[in-house]
């Protein structure tokens, strides 16, 4: 949680949230922006109407769509599955891993698209229907698959997205080493919200098998349970959504492991795995709290497939409505979660902004970016090593303030392995450092001062969305027992290279 006590900030482009005031049961309170670097100042100051120093660049790495929609009505859900369009030359989808997609040709727009965040190229990032500046929205959360993913098995231009269950156990044969690139096609090609939809995290096969040789698991159904509850079951991985409150991800265990999210008894609203809107200054004059129709209320859930959709009513307040599809990765033990910003006022600008809290004592790593971290208003930055290409946080013994860290990434993953070993690689489009929004960060690293959860944090590409026009960002979830012989400490190389083989 973030608090606002002052204002005194300055925003800028690589940093994260706000200062931090504990309020007397643990829980905290976040603020706005404001802190060296466009920090958000928390529990102390925020900017008020800070600028944003450097500004927050539009669409950087992303490719860009008319706002009529693209491609010929090749719709795609959250499974991948083409909905019956995206031939050549129609919006025709694109690899994004950096591989460019056979027949992926932009639909009478520029193709090309933008360069990739990261240093993936654009030249599958095919712009269907006109040039960023013609109409169309440019894409906030960049490309998916930065880290290098082939689309080997992965969408072509004939077919628009991957078919039905994506990269979800239908992108190849268990142990093929690998199949299609970090979801598959982008939906570029897809048919649209009123105004279309950019895709900036590729579809929803992110999950494909990344070559294990296990076996598909089998979905336990049914997905709708009672009071409200919306549940992927399937091999080891039990994933819970709450539909109540705010679609928020309650549940994540492995092989009857212990629950790798905190939940109300370490904070009665700070729980659990949610999404937001970036920057947190726009929310309100104060910065907190979090629009309740996207944060905490009850969202309009279905289940589609496989896959649990949750849609938010709108929030005035940022003019913007949030759509949430969790899917199951069957071959690999992933969830893949994929995020709808859609605009409905004019004037607005967002990121996409994933928030899990998990509890404290285990060991955070990323790979080091272009900024070094910085932290905002009254919080403590904390300590951390850099080895091994990472930047590391190992949780200390005590916290007796509020600890924030804020700065860029590289490679698209963060990982997180908890005190009994269990880990969780969060995969998501890397950006550039000039793209994050005012105030924020790529990375957001947030132990409380209750010492009860700590937050890992990931935000995509900031931009602007006009009245009707949607972004779409995806992350995956790979859930993981640290194998025998890996050990969880600071600048281990080898923990570092088994990450990245988990999510190639």
């Amino acid at each position: 949680m973030y608090a606002v006590r002052s204002v005194t900030s300055v925003y800028l482009v690589a940093a994260l949230c706000g200062a931090v005031a504990c309020a007397s049961g643990g829980s905290s309170e976040k603020g706005a922006a404001g802190g060296s670097r466009g920090a958000m100042g928390t529990g102390g100051s925020t900017s008020a109407g800070g600028a944003n120093a450097g500004g927050g660049t539009t669409g950087n790495g992303g490719s860009s769509m008319s706002s009529g929609g693209a491609g010929a009505g090749g719709s795609t859900d959250s499974g991948g599955a083409p909905g019956g369009g995206g031939a050549p030359g129609s919006g025709g989808a694109s690899s994004t891993g950096g591989s460019k997609a056979s027949g992926g040709a932009s639909g009478g727009g520029v193709t090309g698209g933008g360069s990739a965040s990261g240093g993936t190229t654009g030249s599958g990032g095919a712009n269907a229907g006109g040039a960023a500046g013609s109409g169309g929205v440019t894409s906030l959360g960049g490309l998916s698959g930065t880290g290098g993913t082939k689309a080997g098995g992965g969408a072509t231009g004939s077919g628009g997205a991957t078919g039905s269950g994506g990269a979800i156990g239908g992108g190849g044969a268990p142990g093929s080493g690998g199949v299609t690139g970090s979801g598959g096609a982008s939906t570029a090609g897809g048919a649209a919200p009123p105004g279309g939809t950019v895709a900036t995290g590729g579809t929803t096969g992110t999950g494909g098998d990344i070559g294990t040789g296990g076996s598909t698991a089998t979905l336990v159904q049914p997905i709708a349970r009672a009071n409200g509850r919306y549940v992927l079951e399937f091999g080891d991985v039990l994933f819970e959504v709450d539909s109540k409150v705010g679609a928020r991800v309650v549940t994540l265990t492995l092989a009857g492991g212990p629950n790798y999210l905190t939940g109300t008894a370490e904070n009665p609203d700070s729980y659990g795995s949610t999404f937001r809107t970036s920057p947190q200054s726009a929310w309100s004059s104060t910065g907190w709290p979090p629009p309740p129709e996207i944060d905490s209320q009850a969202y309009t859930m279905s289940v589609s497939g496989q896959t649990i959709v949750g849609v938010s009513a709108n929030a005035a307040s940022i003019g913007a409505t949030v759509t949430k599809k969790f899917s199951p990765g069957l071959t690999n033990q992933t969830i893949i979660a994929e995020y709808t910003i859609q605009s409905t006022a004019s004037g607005k600008s967002f990121a996409p902004w994933e928030v899990t809290r998990v509890f404290p004592g285990g060991l955070t790593f990323y790979p080091t970016g272009d900024l070094a971290p910085v932290t905002s208003g009254t919080f403590t930055l904390p300590a951390t090593q850099n080895a091994a290409g990472c930047t590391w946080f190992k949780y200390p013994a005590s916290v007796t303030a509020s600890q924030r860290l804020i700065s860029d990434g590289k490679e698209g993953w963060i990982a997180h392995i908890t005190s009994g070993g269990y880990v969780l690689v969060k995969k998501y489009p890397d950006i550039a450092s000039t793209a994050h929004a005012p105030g924020e960060g790529e990375i957001s690293i947030y132990a409380d001062a209750s010492g009860k959860y700590v937050e890992i944090e990931t935000q995509g590409a900031y931009g602007a969305l006009p009245s009707g026009q949607s972004v779409v960002w995806t992350t995956t979830w790979y859930i993981r027992k640290l194998p025998s012989g890996i050990t969880a400490t600071t600048g281990n190389q080898a923990l570092v290279d088994w990450v990245r083989n988990l999510i190639k």
